[in-house]
């Protein structure tokens, strides 16, 4: 068989008119099926199929010469060749008919099943196309001058007569003619036109079965059917018909309109249209037109639809905004940006504030904050479905959608706070999988919440594992249990851990070390519960190393989690009292210790810090002081720090200016 391009996909195939084996597309309308031929060494030579393949992949405007393609189309008249090229001309015509394959030739169109007997019908009476000045007058574009007046003349006692004349002084005059021949269907035959016209009365949207016609007669055409779109019409089916138009916008060529133009104008003897600006400057007018056109008819869909349809229509010819969209999509999502602005200043102002109750109630507890948080996930996905068809354009045009990255940075840094401060994990992995989701369009974004992710998936399953090495103490969200009985994280007042290696001797020869460590919780109501490492405790096995560095990182993430409380703790007394008692000492910020009714002033007193104690000296300490010491049986000054040690270096760093080197 005869080695053809697949007009859907660019995937070599066998057979012009054949199912492509990748994609499964198989050339059902007259377009496709003359694309097709074209796309096949019938028509085609083996380099020029390679080109069109590569277009058709990469999603560009194909360049198949107009000869081709009006070979193609008369080709397909015979029915002989179509049974040489191995497809029966009724199967042909059943395929056109089924519309099972996309409307246009353009490859990367979505697909369609659309039957006319499945159509809803409807009716147009005052589309722009059946007022203009030709559909007016009854005249055809090949009429003469004499016709025009005649016609006009006819129709001024049945119609408005200063409409009647306004109609004949535009076809009359070459610079007004213009106008009133680029928004027709120029390059259409007079029957066809009639025929066209007709259907927009009786069915507008049967025009977007046709296909062959030039293309700007097609758009003004499928222009004017955009004007029977409904609210009872799908988001799907319109963005479909959007794209459909935006190909066509992107393939208009001035020459050819040109072309058309003039050629009509030979036959009714008005003077050709000499240079080509005329034409542009007409052009650019039409588009705004059609960008109109479809604004008209989105903002006659429901609100949630006219979002749908904005967001399919840009994701599907943007490939999830990986390519360029045609100029028209560009023109509909830069209106879009506009006319939504005031939504989502409002929803990303009340994204801001929910952000800042959470940070508010964070210390009362995950139980407060979560129901913040479930407000702000349903205020962001709102924001982030309006904004959905502006993103993808953005990334398509590789540009920034600064609110989007505002309104990112934003979530992302609250659900670090949200750890980092309070350590309310499960709220930050939510938040962390929420912007995931939601600005997926934005790489920056998705490398470092990535990275966010990565992070505290690997957190949680460290702590998994820890909390798994403890079989009677069971961590659960804000609660643990121990030996059955369970307890709220926030009743922990105090935490203490102690670690020690002792070396054993024979004969002053070390035969051994044995390693002790016990972590002690004392909650609210006085209760202190200790887990400890010896050879009575509960995770005694051989490996004693790791049973107490187990214990350690347990402490470690303990004291993470209640440090701000513990702290507070301490402060409280600061502010009532004017001093924090501890281990039977009375510390006054930036001022002395009391020990057993000695004062100890910062500025003159030394303290000398060791494993689990700080003892306290007077600066001039010398031999004698030392020798009264040894034989004093009161007391050393010293007061332990093996109690909450991560809070009472924090409070003599920052009320006593007390630092040691490390």
């Amino acid at each position: 068989m005869t080695k053809s391009i697949c007009f859907k996909c660019g995937a070599e195939k066998f057979g012009a008119l054949t199912q492509c084996g990748s994609c499964h597309a198989t050339p059902g309308d007259e377009g496709d099926l003359a694309l097709s031929l074209v796309l096949s060494e019938h028509l085609s030579s083996r380099t020029q199929l390679e080109v069109l393949a590569h277009e058709i992949r990469s999603h560009l405007k194909l360049s198949v010469p107009a000869t081709l393609l009006r070979q193609a189309h008369e080709a397909l008249k015979d029915p002989q060749l179509l049974a040489m090229l191995g497809t029966d001309p009724g199967k042909a015509t059943d395929r056109s008919q089924a519309r099972t394959t996309p409307r246009t030739a353009r490859p990367g169109s979505p697909p369609t099943t659309r039957s006319s007997s499945g159509r809803r019908q409807r009716r147009l009476h005052q589309s722009q196309l059946q007022q203009n000045p030709f559909a007016l007058l009854g005249v055809t574009t090949r009429d003469d001058r004499r016709r025009i007046v005649e016609l006009a003349e006819e129709k001024s006692l049945e119609l408005d007569h200063d409409a009647c004349q306004k109609a004949r002084s535009d076809l009359t005059s070459p610079r007004m003619r213009l106008s009133a021949e680029m928004s027709w269907l120029p390059g259409v035959s007079p029957g066809k036109a009639a025929q066209f016209v007709s259907a927009l009365h009786s069915d507008p949207m049967s025009l977007r079965e046709e296909s062959g016609l030039p293309n700007l007669a097609h758009l003004n055409l499928l222009a004017s059917a955009f004007e029977a779109v409904d609210g009872n019409d799908s988001a799907d089916d319109v963005a479909e018909f959007i794209q459909e138009m935006a190909y066509l916008v992107d393939d208009l060529s001035a020459e050819q309109v040109l072309r058309d133009i003039n050629e009509d104008r030979s036959v009714s003897g008005f003077p050709e249209v000499k240079g080509i600006e005329p034409v542009e400057a007409e052009l650019s007018e039409r588009k705004r037109y059609y960008r109109n056109a479809i604004k008209d008819a989105l903002n006659r869909l429901p609100p949630a639809s006219l979002v749908d349809a904005m967001t399919a229509a840009v994701d599907q010819i943007t490939g999830g905004g990986e390519d360029h969209a045609p100029e028209l999509i560009d023109d509909l999502v830069d209106s879009y940006a506009v006319e939504t602005q005031g939504f989502l200043q409002k929803e990303a102002e009340s994204v801001e504030k929910l952000i800042n109750a959470v940070r508010d109630s964070a210390t009362s507890g995950e139980e407060v904050v979560k129901p913040i948080v479930d407000k702000l996930v349903v205020v962001a996905r709102n924001w982030d479905k309006v904004a959905q068809p502006i993103q993808l354009s953005a990334k398509a045009r590789g540009i920034d959608h600064d609110p989007s990255h505002e309104i990112a940075y934003a979530i992302r840094s609250l659900a670090i706070d949200l750890f980092n401060e309070h350590d309310m994990l499960d709220q930050s992995k939510r938040l962390t999988e929420l912007i995931q989701e939601l600005f997926a369009e934005l790489p920056e974004v998705v490398e470092r919440v990535d990275e966010d992710a990565d992070a505290l998936e690997d957190i949680a399953s460290g702590r998994q594992m820890v909390a798994e090495k403890f079989k009677d103490f069971n961590l659960s969200g804000d609660s643990f249990s121990w030996k059955g009985q369970r307890y709220d994280i926030s009743t922990i007042k105090h935490i203490g851990f102690y670690r020690s290696v002792t070396a054993h001797k024979t004969n002053f020869v070390e035969t051994g070390k044995t390693e002790k460590a016990i972590l002690s919780l004392t909650v609210n109501n006085g209760r202190t519960i200790k887990l400890s490492f010896d050879e009575e405790g509960i995770f005694w096995n051989k490996n004693r190393t790791q049973e107490i560095q187990n214990l350690a990182e347990f402490y470690g993430y303990l004291s993470h989690l209640t440090f701000d409380r513990r702290v507070k703790f301490y402060e409280d007394q600061i502010e009532q009292n004017g001093y924090w008692t501890y281990d039977d000492c009375c510390f006054y910020p930036h001022k002395k210790v009391v020990f057993r009714g000695k004062d100890f002033n910062v500025s003159s007193s030394s303290f000398l810090r060791s494993y689990g104690s700080i003892e306290m000296r007077k600066k001039d300490f010398g031999v004698l002081d030392k020798i009264k010491r040894e034989v004093s049986v009161t007391k050393i000054p010293q007061f332990s720090t093996v109690t909450d040690s991560d809070v009472i270096f924090h409070l003599l760093e920052k009320h006593m200016g007390l630092t040691w080197k490390t």
